[in-house]
């Protein structure tokens, strides 16, 4: 019966450090953790930049290709604050195919894009998308808005998941904001909201 009580403490103590293990393996693990904008996420453990934190999400790589070589990159990877409403893979499938050329061929475009769906010096939370008008880092005013229950950012909507980075935050969209392209220009027109 001794022996069977000093084995005990021992056990316990075994217990413990398999728990440290296991902790430490995930505090460590090179998986991006990409949580809602809403949860609390450990420091550290969140991509540092919104630049960062789009290009590991392979739903928003386009658009992360295009704000990798844009004007607003330092902006993006800075220590500023910046909210980023990001137009999925697929809502860059939504452009007819001379809007794709276009944005494709044109640096400015792509430039002015990305422009559209930054807001550079403020952070909306998921929290914080509450009916209101906010301006762009290309100047446009665009509206934040509550249609049918869905939350939308001009006429583009809202996935449910935002996701954080230590810098700001991530909105998916389902719709490119800027999507009328002038194909006799090399500018992208901003039409936000406008049906044409």
């Amino acid at each position: 019966m001794e022996r069977a009580t000093s084995l005990l403490p021992l056990s316990a103590g075994l217990l413990l450090i398999g728990l440290c293990i296991v902790l430490l393996w995930q505090l460590t693990s090179s998986a991006p953790i990409l949580g809602p904008a809403d949860d609390t996420t450990r420091a550290g453990m969140r991509p540092a930049t919104v630049l960062e934190l789009m290009a590991g999400n392979e739903s928003l790589s386009l658009f992360a290709e295009f704000a990798r070589h844009s004007a607003l990159e330092p902006a993006l990877t800075g220590a500023g604050r910046v909210t980023v409403f990001a137009p999925s893979n697929e809502a860059f499938s939504k452009l007819t195919d001379a809007e794709r050329t276009e944005l494709m061929s044109s640096m400015l475009a792509q430039d002015d894009l990305v422009a559209e769906h930054v807001l550079v010096g403020r952070v909306v939370g998921a929290s914080d998308l509450v009916p209101q008008r906010v301006e762009t880092a290309g100047g446009t005013s665009t509206e934040i808005s509550l249609r049918g229950g869905v939350r939308q950012f001009g006429d583009a909507k809202l996935a449910t998941r935002s996701y954080i980075a230590d810098n700001g935050v991530v909105h998916v969209v389902d719709r490119v904001s800027a999507h009328q392209v002038d194909v006799r220009s090399d500018r992208l027109l901003v039409s936000v909201g406008a049906d044409s």
